[in-house]
């Protein structure tokens, strides 16, 4: 935090909205989900410089409980689903924080404050739920209720290094009255983790599918709290839903050079083995910092090395090089 910003203050701020929070992202991450329905690989969201995994499993019981008539939310799966939504809304709010100037970050922080009270609640629920479900023998849930705990664990970990010492020492205090854990009626396991098929010996296994996500707060009145605008954003067929653009990989056929066109910030590839040019975006590469633009290269480089390729050239619209790749050499890029 530089000295230009001033610290989020706890008592000056509303109460923490649960509902208020978390409803702008639970449509936005259901509609996701729902196109890996059946699948057995896991979705990364890439939610720029971090990313979170939902396993299989956590996608199931989420899209189960969302999909239910009931209102009901004290319920352990539900409990899965606002711990996968908190997820993408803490660590879109990281992202915006570091895309602001030193001087515009206090209402990030705020917002920042309210993740880190609503994380620290969330945490703890789950712990007492894993704890009261070792106790009733469901051992098979609580690996991937585990799982998903130490996930947030360590998202919110990163949110609280973007916080001052003494808002930090307060959290769980302040998370108090937020920590909601069902009653023994209610404290009904998630449906157990499905078996994966069995593989060869030789088979790797599936990669996650790769959802990039950009996080947009519109200017102007009535955005209202939460992730006002998401766009996820990977090589495949984009869908719009509500307002959102979403994209994952199939699993049809594999991944050619020419569909790197469809990367973001990738105006056009085009070359002969073993050169291959990528021209981009000016616009969407003044935007990256240089561990980004690293990501963009390496993970082009990664598909068309398995082409013949051996270097690649990277160049702006007017024929500019900004940035080189040679296999099992650094990037260069080019000021």
């Amino acid at each position: 935090m530089t000295t230009t910003d001033t610290p989020p203050v706890a008592e000056a701020m509303p109460a923490i909205d649960r509902d208020a929070l978390l409803r702008p992202v639970l449509a936005q991450v259901e509609q996701l989900l729902a196109k890996a329905r059946g699948s057995d690989r896991a979705v990364r969201l890439r939610i720029e410089p971090h990313a979170i995994e939902v396993s299989p499993w956590e996608r199931d019981v989420v899209l189960e409980a969302l999909a239910g008539e009931t209102t009901e939310t004290n319920t352990t799966p539900f409990k899965v689903v606002e711990a996968v939504a908190w997820q993408v809304r803490a660590l879109g709010d990281l992202q915006r924080l570091a895309k602001k100037p030193d001087g515009e970050r206090d209402a990030v922080r705020n917002d920042l404050y309210r993740d880190a009270v609503l994380g620290t609640a969330i945490y703890q629920e789950l712990q007492q739920i894993v704890g009261a479900l070792v106790v009733s023998g469901k051992k098979d849930v609580v690996q991937p209720l585990s799982q998903l705990q130490n996930k947030v664990n360590r998202a919110l970990k990163l949110v609280r290094q973007e916080l001052p010492p003494e808002l930090v020492a307060g959290l769980r205090e302040a998370a108090v009255s937020l920590v909601s854990v069902p009653d023994e009626a209610r404290l009904e396991a998630p449906p157990e983790p499905k078996p994966r098929r069995r593989r060869r010996p030789a088979e790797a296994p599936d990669p996650p599918s790769d959802v990039t996500i950009r996080v947009h707060r519109p200017t102007g009145k009535g955005t209202g709290p939460g992730l006002a605008h998401v766009v996820f954003v990977v090589l495949g067929t984009a869908i719009l839903v509500g307002g959102l653009v979403f994209a994952l990989t199939g699993r049809a056929r594999r991944v050619e050079p020419t569909d790197l066109a469809m990367q973001p910030g990738v105006v056009s590839v085009g070359g002969e083995a073993p050169a291959f040019e990528v021209t981009v975006d000016p616009r969407a590469w003044q935007g990256m910092d240089e561990g980004a633009r690293t990501r963009l290269v390496f993970s082009i480089a990664s598909v068309i090395k398995r082409q013949g390729y051996t270097t690649a050239r990277f160049v702006l619209p007017d024929g500019r090089v900004v940035a080189e790749w040679e296999q099992g050499k650094r990037v260069r890029f080019s000021p």
